[in-house]
């Protein structure tokens, strides 16, 4: 076979095999629609949450007993809530304002609220007896019921640490009364208290005894950005995600930014196109950030509402833990909003919810409440006068891996005038024994 016989051959194939590439690139169909499908956000707006009610998150943080001289609560926390879940249903009437002289404090059940609530929202969680009773926006801090006789008539008062007057209503309702005579007359299930700072208009009240209390774990799920993006973002298509050089996501669209931080613990959105000019109304506050919430179901575990700031612009949810309030150095156990002329304009929230305990038997039992009490008046300047609250809560600690181990162990805190909550002992160990 000649040299130009085996080109002429080689040429062929060439030919050939360029009409076949020809023929398959005009045949070829790229699939755009799933490319289009993979490059866009998945249209998913809820985060696997739950949807709540007003009188789902608004809980009392402490029930106080005054009878006798003696200061006690319910031994159960639980059992305090099912008192107060008992109160929500006794039917109130006839609400009018009235002086704080008429209140006697030393007969009475004190409920006490972790934050002012106003009473048109509170009443909304009550039972009414007439549903077109017209209720002031009036701010409460704590209830009081009278207790001080055997009565078919029950004063109740709507009592504000801030203002001059209180609100009255009545329960005209003898099985009410009954109902916290039977608490009254069961001393078993009494848990004597302390008043700290008694001669002061609101006096912080906490257990005198030991209180042990166990210790949590659980395994957790991941919260994807993808529907807070969908949610929080006018057009989730403009968004462009950046890494710092810290390796924190950044989602933006030249207007609104989300911010992944700590390993995409936690997220913290901020549109800076709203203008802090005007804050909105507790109660519209209040209502506007649960609607918020409830449309992404967005309770992904059990929060009550916590903290409003003075200016009404700023409300905190916290997370709860066998009854009482968690705590996390770096705000992982609080949802908080801030809204400016009925728009958000910061949300800042965890990346995870809880999922399966870990079995775990340990316990914890606490300092006494004298010792608390005597820990401050040495470590803290102007005691108790700087001090708002003291309360026992659980703290969160997360272990930095996916999916994420989250702890709970018991411990003393207390809130400075400035709004901040600290372990009242620093050291774990001053808390107590660990068991």
């Amino acid at each position: 076979m000649t040299i130009e016989t085996i080109k002429s051959i080689v040429l062929t194939m060439l030919i050939a095999t360029s009409l076949l590439l020809t023929l398959a690139i005009w045949n070829y169909k790229p699939n755009y629609e799933a490319l289009e499908d993979n490059s866009v956000l998945n249209a998913k707006t809820k985060i696997d949450g739950k949807q709540e009610s007003l009188s789902g998150i608004i809980e009392p943080k402490e029930i106080i007993f005054h009878e006798g001289g003696d200061i006690y609560a319910l031994a159960s926390r639980q059992d305090s809530l099912s008192l107060y879940e008992a109160f929500r249903q006794w039917p109130l009437d006839e609400f009018e304002s009235v002086p704080k002289q008429t209140l006697n404090r030393k007969s009475s059940l004190e409920i006490i609220y972790p934050t002012s609530v106003p009473l048109s929202v509170l009443a909304s969680t009550l039972t009414l007896n007439e549903d077109d009773q017209v209720i002031p926006e009036f701010m409460v801090d704590r209830i009081f019921v009278d207790i001080s006789a055997d009565q078919t008539l029950t004063n109740v008062y709507f009592y504000s640490d801030e203002d001059e007057s209180m609100y009255n209503a009545t329960i005209r309702n003898f099985e009410a009364y009954k109902e916290l005579v039977d608490y009254i007359n069961d001393p078993s299930s009494h848990l004597k208290y302390l008043s700290i700072g008694e001669e002061e208009e609101r006096p912080i009240y906490i257990p005198a005894g030991q209180i042990k209390l166990p210790k949590y774990t659980y395994t957790t799920y991941a919260i994807g950005e993808n529907p807070l993006i969908n949610v929080l973002f006018d057009d989730p298509n403009k968004v462009r995600e950046n890494q710092t050089s810290v390796g924190q996501s950044i989602y933006t669209d030249d207007r609104m930014q989300m911010q992944l931080c700590y390993n995409k613990e936690y997220m913290r959105f901020t549109n800076p196109s709203v203008q802090p000019e005007s804050s909105m109304t507790y109660s519209d506050l209040i209502r506007e950030s649960m609607r918020f919430i409830n449309d992404h179901h967005g309770w992904t575990d059990n929060y009550n509402l916590y903290d409003i700031d003075a200016t009404g612009s700023t409300v905190k949810y916290r997370l709860q833990q066998n009854g009482y309030p968690v705590f996390n150095e770096k705000g992982l156990s609080a949802i908080e909003q801030t809204w400016y002329n009925q728009e958000l304009f910061r949300y800042k929230r965890s990346l995870f919810q809880l999922a399966t305990p870990i079995e775990n038997d340990s316990t914890k039992t606490l300092a006494l409440g004298e010792q608390v009490d005597e820990h401050l008046a040495k470590s803290r300047t102007q005691y108790p006068l700087l001090i708002d609250d003291i309360t026992i809560g659980y703290t969160m600690e997360v272990k930095n891996q996916h999916p994420f181990i989250v702890t709970f162990e018991p411990a003393w805190y207390y809130k400075t005038v400035g709004g901040n909550w600290r372990p009242v002992f620093e050291e774990p160990v001053n808390q107590g024994g660990t068991h």
